[in-house]
């Protein structure tokens, strides 16, 4: 995504290499708020608070740790999370494990006749709070027990927020989940 030395010359505060990481990054960052926040019209400026941050916090990147594209995928995903928080724009009911339903099989589901933009306006469509723990499930990896600490929630609601939303692909899209994960990664 972007070289060492880019990285480096924007740590000393080099404001091409400023400019030149945000122009490598700022489309793929775009796209994971967009992924989050849905269609609203503060993504551009939630694209600008996550580049605030990433310069801020720039000295502390360690690439041992993780890959820069792991590591600004994180700094964006916290700070969607925390602008719905700000927003209460999704509703999570609080379930009891007993709850959950079994899991679905999706892998029926066909995705080749979708193409990216189709996939992001159904999952546009889809409720925020399922949403939200599908993409952190599915498309970002995180596990039950990440989720329910990024959201103050208990296991046992993303495990339900998580088979309601599947319930609710099933039932409006037709898309098989490894295909989405690799189409929209």
């Amino acid at each position: 995504m972007v070289s060492d030395s880019l990285i480096k010359r924007s740590c000393s505060n080099d404001r091409l290499a400023h400019k030149l990481l945000y122009e490598a990054c700022a489309p793929y960052l775009f796209g994971v708020i967009r992924n989050y926040l849905g269609g609203q019209r503060e993504i551009r400026d939630i694209l600008q608070e996550v580049f605030a941050r990433i310069f801020y916090s720039l000295e502390s990147y360690d690439s041992d740790k993780a890959s820069f594209k792991t590591w600004i995928t994180k700094i964006c995903i916290y700070t969607c999370i925390n602008e719905l928080k700000k927003k209460n724009k999704w509703q999570l009911s609080s379930v009891d494990i007993t709850e959950v339903i079994e899991p679905v099989d999706l892998t029926y589901l066909q995705l080749e006749q979708m193409n990216r933009s189709d996939i992001e306006s159904y999952l546009n469509k889809m409720p925020e709070g399922y949403r939200t723990i599908f993409l952190l499930f599915y498309i970002d990896e995180y596990s039950h027990k990440e989720i329910a600490e990024l959201l103050d929630i208990s296991v046992g609601t993303s495990r339900s927020q998580l088979n309601r939303g599947l319930s609710w692909i099933r039932k409006n899209l037709s898309l098989n989940l490894k295909s989405l994960r690799n189409e929209l990664v």
